[in-house]
């Protein structure tokens, strides 16, 4: 009667692991976007429940093609890759990307490395518009604690970060406020066609599991 007790028990306990297995995935996968860059492509993949406000505005941004044509205006090799802010008109100089209003913070997830997460404002926890970037580090002692934490939408998938990482290792080149530590591609810098240029797009994802990442695009 005992190995009865215990053998429909353990049934129990195994039914319920079968279908955690099941469901939880599908509630925590997230849209998926590509960024491509100068240097290669790494995707994303956003935290639509858990900062729900925020993944919505980066979307907006990627929908409408915003943040094509735009360049990495800080790069801080063991700190950020930083972008969506502005792009860049002969003659004119830095444009900043046409700007949604701002978004409420919702800090939910520490800054550890390959987190994606929005900028703002010093001061102002729910100013972020247009602005993100990616952790090459783990900043949670820092960011998590700093203007009302910074709010991550998403992580970098798989080998990503070896594009990031890379994109680090570039020269900078401080042309002002808006372009502070701008990396460059070519040997020495030659005007504004050696940025580190971007795009994003929302991918097709072909499973439904959390962190598969095929995707299906151009």
């Amino acid at each position: 009667m005992l190995d009865t007790v215990r053998y429909w028990k353990f049934i129990q306990i195994l039914f319920r692991l079968l279908v955690g297995l099941l469901v939880a995935p599908a509630l925590s996968a997230g849209t998926i976007v590509r960024i491509n860059t100068s240097l290669g492509y790494y995707s994303i993949e956003l935290l639509d429940d858990i900062a729900p406000a925020n993944v919505q505005n980066f979307l907006n941004y990627v929908n409408r093609e915003a943040y094509d044509g735009t360049y990495l205006h800080r790069v801080l090799p063991g700190f950020v890759v930083q972008g969506g802010g502005f792009t860049f008109q002969p003659f004119v100089g830095p444009v900043p990307v046409l700007a949604d209003p701002p978004v409420v913070n919702e800090f939910n997830v520490s800054n550890t490395r390959g987190t994606v997460a929005m900028a703002k404002l010093d001061g102002d926890p729910d100013s972020a518009t247009t602005q993100w970037f990616v952790s090459l580090a783990d900043n949670s002692g820092n960011l998590d604690n700093n203007n009302g934490g910074f709010t991550v939408i998403g992580n970098v998938l798989g080998e990503g970060m070896e594009i990031l990482d890379a994109i680090a290792t570039l020269p900078t080149v401080n042309l002002g406020t808006n372009t502070p530590d701008a990396p460059y591609v070519t040997p020495v810098y030659e005007g504004p066609s050696s940025f580190v240029y971007t795009s994003a797009e929302v991918v097709e994802r072909f499973s439904g599991a959390a962190h598969v990442y095929e995707v299906n695009s151009g």
